[in-house]
């Protein structure tokens, strides 16, 4: 029988290659055979597939899933042309980390931090007293609200008051209302599921405008003085087509999953990746080195 080749090339969202890679190949077309190669542990952001069977002339459809331990199948529709080296219909293939498996982060030391966001947290000490979970939803804000997608918004940010595992409650400027109900980049929308800090009413909320991974803004006034408060979380309401799937908010503990967003802001801009938190995640144990 004719068989044709198929040249993947295949890296985490980061770009970084993937170790422990291994492609399905499921025929949904007649000339096909059902086969498996596995890659070995070695770390790889590419492999070529020889010897797949496929009909002379049009070849034949397969359906072809990519996967490697700690990450999400990746599954694509790929015609296989006897004689070709056939390159993926989908181009490269990314695949996205299963959360449910990492174990902590790698994240960057408090001085490697931009100016304004260690502004936001005030000193090391408080940075390193941070969980994974919660210094995952610092970096995740400060990489959305430092984006031009969010306006640059974190310029009127101010101090952290609380940090959660999905959520920054901060202190903002009293210029940050009228920034967001002018900016073209924010809309309202029902901040009724934000509870304010105590001491603070719930003022208006607002949501970034794209399409993916948007900031919301819930501001928050004092009750005893004209000071200013914002709850600053990341939602993906629609979630986001990746092959066969669609990618959306997981919930930990009736909380949005921190390391889930890092995989939704890195697949909201996947080619030139401006979204990206800046940590890593880790596997093996719950150990955190620094970046």
């Amino acid at each position: 029988m004719p068989t044709g080749t198929l040249k993947l090339e295949v890296s985490d969202l980061t770009g970084a290659p993937v170790a422990g890679l291994w492609v399905e190949f499921a025929p949904k077309s007649a000339g096909g055979e059902k086969a498996k190669v596995d890659a070995g542990q070695s770390a790889r952001s590419e492999i070529t597939v020889n010897g797949i069977s496929c009909l002379g002339g049009s070849g034949t459809l397969y359906q072809v899933t990519a996967g490697a331990p700690h990450f999400r199948p990746y599954s694509f529709f790929q015609r296989m042309i006897a004689g070709a080296k056939n390159t993926p219909s989908d181009g490269r293939v990314l695949l996205v980390t299963d959360v449910k498996k990492v174990k902590g982060i790698a994240a960057p030391a408090f001085g490697s931090l931009a100016a304004a966001v260690r502004n936001v947290v005030g000193s090391s000490t408080r940075y390193d007293s941070f969980s994974p979970m919660q210094k995952a939803c610092l970096l995740n804000v400060a990489a959305k609200a430092r984006h031009g997608t969010a306006d640059r918004c974190l310029r009127h940010v101010g101090r952290l008051l609380k940090i959660e595992q999905d959520r920054c409650f901060c202190e903002v400027a009293a210029s940050m209302p009228a920034f967001l109900q002018r900016s073209d980049r924010f809309k309202t929308v029902n901040g009724s599921l934000h509870t304010p800090l105590p001491g603070y009413v719930r003022e208006e909320s607002y949501k970034s405008r794209d399409a993916h991974a948007n900031l919301q803004v819930t501001l928050m006034r004092k009750k005893s003085a004209d000071e200013w408060a914002a709850d600053i979380d990341i939602d993906e309401a629609s979630g986001i087509e990746h092959g066969f799937e669609v990618i959306r908010n997981k919930v930990t503990g009736g909380k949005t999953n921190p390391y889930q967003i890092h995989e939704l802001l890195l697949l909201a801009d996947w080619q030139e990746r401006t979204l990206d938190p800046g940590y890593r995640f880790l596997f093996g144990h719950a150990s955190e080195p620094r970046l």
